[in-house]
């Protein structure tokens, strides 16, 4: 088993959030979180007044215009950056729905993994609206990039953190992760983001060294050794 290859997770139950619900139906599951690349908890960090959103294409395009209006108006002096896998005619409707906003925002799509990393290291905020998709790994990789990040209130990585560290880091989860309850409310939350003091990037990307790549290897070294000495 390749397990460089991310195509394969899709195939486990990849975050600890699934396995628990997966376990209140079925029987106990076994949880193997895909890696955040080591590179990223090396690359250099220099943040700069910078939001990144990703979009992904459904209702979040369509309420993309507003969203950005709301962040513009609080934010006069940020860059907003929205990226993603983005063919063209959904590229388009993205500069359609910001409509007035364009000078404001900056599209792009399918940025390599390079670009992607660069920018994310200057970002100060990585905002992620798309609701109930429990962890999304450019989650984990933006903090381990160092940006707060701003997800909706049903994600996984706030309880994989705190099931890995116990209760006592919620006071730090809260420095570097806020929630959403709907679309309409991310500019306000983002405000209450801003409100907490103490923003610091190490802690960000500390909250997410255990599902660094190299922990991962040992967890399917550990799972594989085990299953073989078990038959």
């Amino acid at each position: 088993m390749c397990i460089r290859d991310r195509s394969i997770f899709k195939h486990f139950l990849t975050r600890l959030y699934n396995a628990k619900t997966v376990e209140n139906i079925l029987s106990k599951s076994i949880v193997l979180s895909p890696p955040i690349d080591n590179k990223l908890f090396k690359a250099p960090i220099k943040k700069e007044n910078i939001i990144v959103m990703k979009v992904k294409g459904g209702r979040e395009l369509k309420v993309l215009g507003d969203i950005v209006a709301r962040i513009a108006e609080k934010y006069r002096d940020w860059s907003i950056y929205v990226i993603g896998y983005l063919d063209q005619r959904l590229s388009q409707k993205v500069r359609e729905y910001i409509g007035g906003q364009r000078e404001r925002l900056v599209v792009l799509p399918n940025l390599s993994e390079e670009k992607k990393i660069n920018l994310l290291s200057k970002a100060k905020i990585y905002i992620h609206p798309v609701k109930y998709e429990h962890f999304g790994i450019i989650i984990g990789e933006a903090l381990a990039l160092g940006c707060r990040v701003l997800v909706h209130r049903f994600s996984g990585i706030i309880y994989d953190i705190v099931s890995y560290y116990g209760r006592d880091s919620l006071k730090h989860v809260r420095k570097c992760i806020a929630t959403y309850n709907d679309y309409s409310d991310i500019a306000e939350a983002l405000q209450v983001m801003e409100d907490i003091e103490d923003y610091n990037p190490s802690l960000c990307r500390e909250l997410v060294k255990p599902f660094q790549e190299h922990v991962f290897k040992h967890k399917v070294k550990t799972l594989m050794r085990n299953f073989i000495e078990g038959v």
